[in-house]
């Protein structure tokens, strides 16, 4: 039985996330990556946000990019519709799974700390696998307002 990972950045529209989404080489060719954040954004504008933090003196760093964006996806949180945006996380991370596949999940908080507890338990009540490992990654950072 093989394996295969899924990242899911929340708050994948903000510059720190962005940042980090993306690192030549540090990725297993098996990995998807998808974007959830209230932002409403298209696959196109997502891999633009992404690319935008890649170096643009490296052509070398902007091919790998190509291959990286297909990898990746992008949804959109509704946070009026409950466990909505939440189901469809789940959906797209299971539609990522092939036969007899186990499938980690890790689930990166770029996020204000004041919702932690509220993703956390949205995450664990529609996304957490019966099979594979979950961890959430929680990123501190201040937030102002």
């Amino acid at each position: 039985m093989g394996s295969s990972s899924v990242i899911v950045i929340l708050g994948a529209s903000g510059n720190l996330a962005a940042k980090k989404l993306y690192r030549r080489g540090t990725l297993d060719e098996k990995f998807k990556l998808i974007g959830f954040d209230l932002t409403p954004m298209n696959q196109d504008e997502f891999n633009r946000h992404m690319e935008s933090c890649v170096d643009p003196s490296s052509p070398e760093l902007k091919d790998d990019f190509v291959t990286f964006s297909k990898r990746c996806s992008y949804i959109t949180l509704n946070k009026d519709a409950g466990d909505d945006s939440f189901v469809e996380l789940n959906k797209r991370m299971e539609s990522f799974i092939e036969a007899n596949e186990v499938q980690n999940r890790h689930f990166y908080m770029a996020l204000p700390p004041n919702v932690y507890v509220a993703v956390s338990e949205q995450l664990r009540r529609n996304c957490y696998s019966d099979k594979g490992n979950c961890q959430i990654i929680v990123c501190v950072k201040k937030y102002t307002s």
